[in-house]
C-alpha cells in the first residue's frame, strides 16, 4: 500500500515522462529543483488541465457499449474490483475508437527489475507495436508512475499537461483510490487529444494537426461528426473499409446511429483516399474522391509532402456542396 507522503506526492508529479517523436523524458535528473512550487503553482493556473477537461460520469461510463473481447486495462496486482476493472477497460476502449489510437492501463507491483520507463514502453510496444496511444503506469512497487506515448499522442499530451495531471491525481492514487485516478487521468487525457483530425501517420507537425482540426471544427455543426485520419500504412483497396469502420466506430459512442457525420481517410504517403458518411452526408459513401485528394500530394518535393489543410478544406467544401 502507497503512503500517504508529500515526498511521495512529489515523486509521482517528477515522474510524469515521455514516450516518442524525440519527446524529452521527465525524470528526476532534469527536473529543476522547484518542481514541488511548480506543480503547486499548476494546480491554481486558470487553463489546467483539470478544468479543460469534460469529465465523464460513472453513470454515463456504465452506458457504454464496448467490444468486451478486447482489454486495454492489465490489472496485474489485482488493484480494482472487477466493476472497477470492467469500467475501466470500458473507458480505455471508448477513448481508443473515439480518438482512433490505443489507450492503455497496467498496474502493477513487479517491475521485472526495469525502470518505470522502460517497463511502460515494453509494455506498450508489445500490445500496440509503434501505433498511437499512450499507456497509464500505475507502479505499486515503487510508487513512480509514469505514463507512456506513441505517435502524436507526444505532441498533445505534453511534459506540462502531464505535470498537471499527476498534481490531480497523484493524492487519488497514493490513498488507495486508484480507479479514482485513472479515472481523473483519463479525463484529462481525452480533453487534450484532437477530435477531427487524427494522424496515424507521424508526419504532420502539431500545427498542422491543429490547423486541421480548426478547420473541420468551424465547419461542423451541432449534432455532427466530421473526421479526417491521415494514414500511411493503408492500401488503396482497403480504403473504403477502414473509413466505414472507423466511423461507425465513432457513431456507435454517440448512441445515435442516425447521427450525420463524414470520415475522410487519406494514405498520406500515396494520395489515396475514401470517405464515409451517414445521416445527410450518406451518399458521399460512393463517391470517388481519390483525384481531388491525391491533387494535395507534393510527388515532385523531396519527401513527398502532403498538404493536410488544403485536403481538410476541400473535405468542408465537398461537404458544404452535398
Amino acid at each position: 500500500m502507497k503512503k500517504l507522503l508529500i515526498t511521495a506526492v512529489c515523486t509521482l508529479i517528477i515522474s510524469a515522462l515521455s514516450g516518442c517523436n524525440d519527446i524529452k523524458e521527465v525524470s528526476n535528473k532534469n527536473v529543476n529543483s522547484s518542481t514541488s512550487e511548480k506543480s503547486a503553482d499548476l494546480e491554481n493556473e486558470t487553463d489546467s488541465t483539470s478544468q479543460k477537461e469534460n469529465k465523464l460520469s460513472d453513470e454515463a461510463l456504465s452506458k457504454l457499449t464496448v467490444d468486451t473481447d478486447k482489454t486495454h486495462l492489465f490489472d496485474l496486482c489485482k488493484a480494482l474490483t472487477d466493476k472497477e476493472n470492467e469500467m475501466i477497460n470500458t473507458y480505455a476502449l471508448h477513448i481508443s475508437d473515439k480518438y482512433h489510437l490505443n489507450a492503455s492501463v497496467m498496474i502493477t507491483d513487479d517491475l521485472e527489475d526495469s525502470e518505470p520507463s522502460e517497463y511502460a514502453e515494453n509494455c506498450y510496444k508489445e500490445l500496440f507495436k509503434n501505433t498511437p496511444g499512450f499507456l497509464f503506469l500505475v507502479n505499486n512497487e515503487t510508487g513512480n508512475d509514469y505514463i507512456y506515448r506513441s505517435g502524436y499522442t507526444s505532441l498533445f499530451i505534453t511534459d506540462e499537461e502531464i505535470l498537471h495531471i499527476f498534481a490531480e491525481i497523484s493524492p487519488l492514487l497514493v490513498t488507495d483510490k486508484t480507479y479514482d485516478g485513472i479515472k481523473t487521468a483519463f479525463d484529462s487525457v481525452s480533453a487534450l487529444l484532437p477530435q477531427h483530425a487524427v494522424d496515424r501517420s507521424g508526419t504532420l507537425s502539431k500545427d498542422e494537426i491543429n490547423e486541421v482540426e480548426s478547420i473541420i471544427s468551424d465547419s461542423e455543426s451541432d449534432g455532427e461528426q466530421l473526421t479526417i485520419i491521415f494514414v500511411s500504412d493503408i492500401e488503396k483497396e482497403d480504403l473504403a473499409e477502414y473509413a466505414a469502420n472507423a466511423h461507425k466506430g465513432i457513431i456507435e459512442y454517440s448512441e445515435n446511429e442516425s447521427q450525420a457525420g463524414a470520415l475522410l481517410a487519406v494514405n498520406i504517403k500515396t494520395g489515396d483516399s475514401a470517405v464515409f458518411g451517414s445521416g445527410k452526408y450518406e451518399n458521399i459513401s460512393a463517391a470517388d474522391v481519390n483525384d481531388t485528394f491525391s491533387a494535395f500530394l507534393d510527388k515532385d518535393s523531396e519527401n513527398k509532402s502532403y498538404d493536410a489543410k488544403g485536403a481538410a478544406e476541400a473535405f468542408t467544401s465537398m461537404l458544404k456542396d452535398n
